[in-house]
């Protein structure tokens, strides 16, 4: 197969509109190929996380299961209710639930029609409709005209994006496997469990020994930790701190001098450039730079973040912002690691606590040596390093999906077979 550029159009009324078409291309609504299959009696939360077969219902992922199936062979499943509608498409024996439509494709390739249906999501929410609680309307949705490629082109356009979604499937398994990985040694390294040394300047690990151990206490809690290990503050290991700023109304702007971080902006540990809010003053000399950490003091209590944009920025108020004298990546693992379950200990009645900025500072973690200290930062930066380099890729792989989805769905890119 060979993918060039198209330069035969014939112009065609394409649900409501004119639209070019590549010149062998045929159109029919999608109602004349789909036949439905029995409308479902089985209710959503009677689906099971184990069970024989997929079972599809109102989710974007397929992740829930069923004892017995309702059909076979190659089906797309579409949401009839819900905030939007969207398909996945199942070659097997499935069951779905009450909300779902179940269709086969009649004379034409069912992958292609599922693609073109994931390529027109946003028309396709023209026919999901009702005010508070919206709905597929059916009889409209079958009126929608979709193009109809040579059956070998759909054939061999539904061959190369399913290729090219596996091979964003397989990226997202092994980021996962990587993240399990990563959870696994930043649980037995901050923990003493696992221990670094250094030999011919090699990182060697090593078990800590069963006679190696001391129970101490770490925030009011008996902790068993390495005998050479001892217990500090938080406060020890930073330079400077910041707690954030109570801005008014008229002081927020879409655009401005200085970006506002928000708990919200934090995502995955990250905080990057997509900043919504902006201030050009501010009451007290608290901005942030490259590498600085974020801990939230309420709402979202016990979340971490470290500033990942060049300019410098402000923190919201109910923020903490802490600038760490050494060892960056160990020190926002720890947090990471174990000041979000203290936080979850002491929620009490479903109250989550509020946090002075005295209450971080004074947290307690393990006190080691320097040359250990070193070893698992540089540790932990390489596997976070590791797991960036397949999330570029994953993000890459997804932009190229994108790309082929629209470029083949409307005819600009073409094949020959």
């Amino acid at each position: 197969m060979k993918l060039y550029k198209n330069t035969e159009w014939q112009k065609v009324d394409f649900n409501n509109q004119k639209k070019n078409l590549p010149i062998n291309w045929g159109k029919t609504p999608i109602g004349e190929i789909i036949i439905a299959n029995d409308k479902s009696t089985i209710k959503a939360s009677e689906s099971k996380k184990f069970g024989k077969y997929p079972f599809f219902n109102c989710s974007e992922v397929q992740t829930k299961n069923f004892d017995n199936y309702l059909i076979d062979g190659e089906n797309i499943f579409i949401t009839t209710g819900g905030d939007y509608m969207f398909n996945l498409y199942f070659y097997g024996k499935a069951a779905y639930s009450t909300d779902v439509w179940a269709v086969k494709i009649k004379e034409q390739n069912p992958k292609f029609i599922n693609y073109f249906l994931k390529s027109n999501f946003y028309i396709n929410q023209s026919y999901f409709r009702g005010f508070k609680f919206k709905h597929l309307d059916k009889k409209g949705f079958k009126q929608m005209i979709i193009p109809l490629p040579p059956k070998q082109e759909q054939s061999a356009i539904a061959s190369i994006l399913s290729s090219q979604e596996s091979i964003i499937s397989k990226t997202k398994d092994l980021i996962a496997n990587l993240d399990k990985r990563n959870q696994f040694m930043m649980d037995e390294l901050l923990s003493g469990r696992l221990r670094v040394k250094e030999e011919n300047g090699q990182p060697i690990f090593y078990k800590n020994a069963d006679d190696n151990w001391q129970t101490v206490k770490i925030n009011g809690e008996d902790v068993d930790i390495p005998k050479d290990w001892c217990v500090t503050n938080l406060e020890e290991e930073i330079d400077w701190f910041t707690t954030g700023n109570a801005f008014k109304t008229n002081e927020m702007k879409a655009n401005g001098k200085y970006p506002v971080i928000k708990m919200t902006d934090i995502k995955n540990g990250k905080i990057e450039k997509d900043f919504k809010v902006f201030c050009d003053t501010f009451k007290e000399k608290a901005l942030l730079q490259f590498g600085d950490l974020v801990v939230g003091l309420s709402g979202s209590v016990g979340k971490v973040g470290e500033v990942l944009t060049r300019k410098e920025v402000l923190l919201n108020q109910r923020c903490l912002g802490l600038r760490i004298k050494k060892f960056k990546i160990y020190i926002r693992n720890i947090l990471e690691h174990n000041f979000k379950k203290w936080i979850d200990s002491t929620v009490k009645d479903g109250v989550i606590p509020n946090l002075s900025h005295l209450d971080v500072l004074k947290y307690n973690i393990p006190k080691l040596s320097e040359k250990e200290k070193q070893m698992i930062d540089n540790i932990l930066y390489s596997l976070q390093l590791e797991k960036q380099k397949y999330e570029e890729i994953l993000k890459k792989e997804e932009q190229t999906f994108t790309f082929l989805l629209e470029e083949l769905m409307s005819g600009r890119l073409r094949i020959k077979i």
